[in-house]
């Protein structure tokens, strides 16, 4: 029984695999053509916000596998965006680039200086997409501090809080920052099945860039 178990739990993430990889592909032909990479449409979000927007950028922190839960995946494929992912695991980082057209830093979010590095990277002071998701909520909050200290300002953030595991210090910490610099909270403690609320989603008024 056991043995059935491990081989049908393959057969489901090789099956899961085959759609994150060829969802693209088929999409012309009527297949998946609703598809999101995201857990709970981070990636759909941000397409209807923005209204389909072509030729986008991005900044991913914490991009961890390439496809398969992306909040990026979708913007890049389908809609030509290009960005930044900024990753601590290695493995994620190689994928990542073996999988993805746009550049991916193998390092700890904490150690980057975005002060230094995004202009290198964005030919503007203005991103439309931040995808925030590092270990726990303090960490993903200093680093969005850091990274809101830079000047670049965003159309969307999706910030992720785990209120279900960490409390709602951080979360309101996150909250009140970007209240301060005229985010507005669209959508608060999105969650999914298996945990509770674990992001909330933000927009900025938008902006001709």
């Amino acid at each position: 029984m056991a043995i059935k178990v491990r081989i049908i739990a393959s057969l489901f993430r090789m099956l899961n695999t085959v759609k994150h990889e060829f969802a693209w592909y088929l999409s012309p032909f009527g297949v998946f053509t609703h598809f999101q990479y995201s857990q709970v449409g981070q990636d759909l979000f941000v397409v209807r916000h923005l209204k389909e927007k072509r030729h986008g950028t991005f900044l991913e922190i914490g991009s961890n596998h390439p496809l398969q839960h992306s909040n990026t995946a979708l913007l890049e494929r389908r809609y030509g965006w290009q960005g930044l992912a900024i990753e601590i695991e290695p493995k994620f980082a190689k994928r990542y680039l073996k999988k993805r057209k746009s550049p991916c830093i193998n390092a700890d979010a904490l150690d980057v200086e975005f002060a230094q590095i995004l202009p290198d990277f964005f030919s503007e002071r203005h991103i439309n997409y931040l995808s925030i998701d590092c270990e726990p909520a303090e960490t993903t909050f200093m680093v969005l501090d850091k990274i809101i200290q830079t000047g670049f300002t965003f159309d969307l953030i999706t910030f992720e809080h785990d209120l279900y595991r960490d409390g709602p210090y951080f979360k309101d910490k996150a909250f009140n920052l970007l209240s301060m610099l005229g985010y507005s909270r669209i959508h608060e403690d999105v969650c999914f099945e298996n945990r509770g609320p674990f992001e909330d989603w933000y927009a900025k008024e938008l902006q001709s860039h």
